[in-house]
């Protein structure tokens, strides 16, 4: 079949419960995966590059039915082999708990629940209205992005503030409450990571220098001389 843009795509149905919770996944070496999904009611999601040059959307159906399940391309003129698949997508995993202060060594894998359609882990922390705190993410297997979202509504993202193709985020907090950290690739990616929230040091103050403090009115001590 070919699509009105001139792409070519092939369809297939996949009938589904309400309730029940799939991962459909499109994966290719001929080409950049682009894949949709289309149900009852309206619903469709769309994926490009969740795993490499793979799609992946993770579904809990909405209601019983047919879906249908559209494996295409990027881009015009593609072609080659592809496998297209549904199976049991993994649970939802609660996030892991942070301390401020604290380094956890994690990673990333195809087998791990999706977050806004990115493989991704979750960690959660709790801060109080006017901390700063530094969040990064480090890893040298894929190009890090990080997201720290809170009460209402707040959310903060970064893409290699912190060297390189690290992430860091320095802010401080609006409110008292749960902050979410969730560390992923940019585009895609698995692999090792570390992951750090920390209080960021303050700069000491020293002491002023008396050289530098002459005025009107002071005198140079010498030796001998008694200081009140």
């Amino acid at each position: 079949d070919v699509l009105t843009d001139g792409k070519f795509v092939d369809e297939y149905v996949f009938r589904g419960r309400r309730g029940q919770r799939v991962r459909f996944s499109l994966d290719s070496s001929d080409f950049d995966a682009w894949l949709t999904v289309q149900g009852p009611g309206g619903v469709e999601r769309m994926n490009d590059d969740a795993v490499g040059l793979n799609s992946r959307i993770d579904l809990v159906l909405p209601a019983d039915g047919d879906y249908r399940v559209l494996a295409t391309l990027v881009g015009q003129g593609g072609m080659g082999a592809y496998a297209v698949s549904a199976a049991t997508a993994p649970p939802d995993r609660p996030p892991t708990p942070l301390a401020v202060g604290s380094t956890v060594n994690g990673r990333l894998d195809v087998a791990d629940p999706m977050i806004d359609w990115r493989t991704a882990d979750a960690y959660v922390f709790r801060g109080r209205q006017g901390d700063r705190i530094r969040a990064s993410l480090e890893s040298s297997d894929f190009d890090p992005y990080l997201i720290i979202r809170g009460p209402d509504g707040f959310e903060q993202t970064n893409d290699d503030a912190g060297g390189g193709r690290n992430s860091m985020i320095e802010v401080v907090l609006p409110k008292t409450g749960e902050y979410l950290v969730i560390a992923r690739a940019f585009s895609s990616g698995t692999g090792a990571y570390v992951v750090r929230v920390v209080v960021p040091e303050t700069p000491g103050r020293s002491a002023p220098d008396l050289a530098d403090q002459k005025k009107e009115g002071e005198f140079s001590p010498s030796a001998g001389d008694r200081i009140e």
